[in-house]
């Protein structure tokens, strides 16, 4: 219950990320402050630019929004399960 919010976040960082390099490639000086992070997680965003498409990074966010979903009881799969599987989607 405690790692899918973390995994959220990352994923969320990730798109917003991915997004900001559509319209040129964000700099590491301006990156902090877009996201809204420190430095040193902003700079951990910038090689999922060339890994990811938006379309990936919103479907693997999806994912997480419906693991989450799973999680407060709109499934009946244990936890783990919910958590593997929406890993396993998201990559």
């Amino acid at each position: 219950h405690r790692v899918l919010p973390q995994l959220t976040r990352h994923v969320e960082l990730v798109r917003r990320t991915v997004e900001l390099a559509e319209h040129g490639r964000p700099s590491r000086e301006a990156l902090p402050k877009q996201l809204g992070v420190a430095p040193f997680r902003a700079g951990k965003m910038l090689p999922a630019v060339g890994r990811w498409t938006p379309g990936d990074a919103s479907a693997a966010l999806s994912h997480m929004h419906e693991a989450d979903a799973a999680m407060k009881g709109m499934s009946r799969m244990p936890p783990s399960l919910v958590l593997e599987r929406a890993l396993a989607e998201s990559l």
